[in-house]
């Protein structure tokens, strides 16, 4: 009965050292967009490439993702999404670099704008001829 108690005993300190050691965890944050380039032409039901560097204030700041929404009008949203752990940490003091390429759909013949934001931000605007 007592080596089953002290296994019981080492099993829970075992388990709440792991737990303790995994508290970092990470919240979503908006990455701020630093350059962008984007194709003026393009070709109708095809594809085109965009790519676009973002940053982070210190090296705690992770690229995650990139958020593309498409609204009416062939209108593209996109913001660099990233993580920041959600409890204050000491972080290195140099800025972080990510870069992104996002592949984006032509259906028809027109004018297609791409606009990068920073958070609710316009960053920058770019269209795209689709002909």
């Amino acid at each position: 009965m007592r080596k089953l108690f002290m296994l019981v005993l080492m099993g829970i300190v075992v388990l709440s050292c792991r737990k303790n050691k995994n508290d970092g965890s990470l919240c979503e944050v908006q990455l701020s967009v630093q350059y962008t380039v984007v194709p003026g032409v393009a070709v109708p039901n095809s594809s085109f490439s965009v790519r676009y560097g973002c940053t982070g204030s210190d090296l705690c700041y992770k690229f995650l993702r990139s958020e593309v929404k498409t609204q009416p009008g062939n209108i593209f949203e996109i913001r660099p999404i990233g993580t920041y752990p959600c409890k204050p940490k000491i972080c290195a003091t140099a800025i972080y670099e990510a870069a992104d390429t996002i592949i984006l759909p032509t259906t028809i013949p027109g004018t297609y704008k791409v606009n990068f934001y920073s958070g609710n931000t316009l960053i920058s605007s770019n269209s795209v001829a689709v002909n």
